[in-house]
């Protein structure tokens, strides 16, 4: 789902519309948000936008609210008890996943077309990060709760810079 959502470069999305994003356009569209997260397995990062180019090429792509982005992204990332700390994750990638600060620009690091936080930004004024929580990609349920308990802190602080 999280690569059906309309996108600044057709020619890397199209297709009808999920039922559930189709849902999740018209909510977000009816609630003014500001500031949101998405939460994904398979790395620990606090991403931002833009995660597509031009080009279906991985290089950095920032938004005119470049500085804020990172900002947002770094204050996640620092209250968190291992993301910020800066080298390599997750040993289950060939080349390993390496973050200065536990922060990415998303295209820099892949790009997707039609994600979430991208259709948010542009569609909705919506600061919207997506953090990769863990390196298992589909946590067991049991594991759950030990992340709430790793995050929790990091999302009620990035949840405070509302008031910025």
């Amino acid at each position: 789902l999280n690569r059906n959502f309309p996108c600044r470069f057709p020619q890397f999305c199209g297709g009808p519309l999920q039922p559930e994003v189709d849902a999740v356009i018209r909510w977000s569209r009816s609630v003014p948000f500001v500031l949101s997260a998405n939460f994904h397995g398979g790395s620990t990062v606090a991403n931002y936008p833009f995660d597509d180019t031009s080009t279906g090429i991985a290089q950095l792509q920032p938004t005119p609210d470049d500085a804020l982005f990172r900002k947002l992204a770094h204050t996640y990332a620092r209250a968190h008890k291992d993301m910020w700390i800066s080298g390599y994750r997750c040993d289950v990638y060939p080349n390993g996943d390496m973050f200065y600060n536990g922060i990415v620009n998303g295209a820099s690091w892949y790009t997707l077309s039609g994600g979430l936080q991208d259709w948010s930004y542009l569609n909705t004024n919506d600061f919207h990060l997506t953090i990769e929580m863990n390196c298992f990609k589909y946590p067991y349920a049991s594991m759950l709760h030990r992340y709430w308990n790793e995050h929790k802190y990091s999302l009620l602080l990035f949840l405070d810079q509302v008031k910025i």
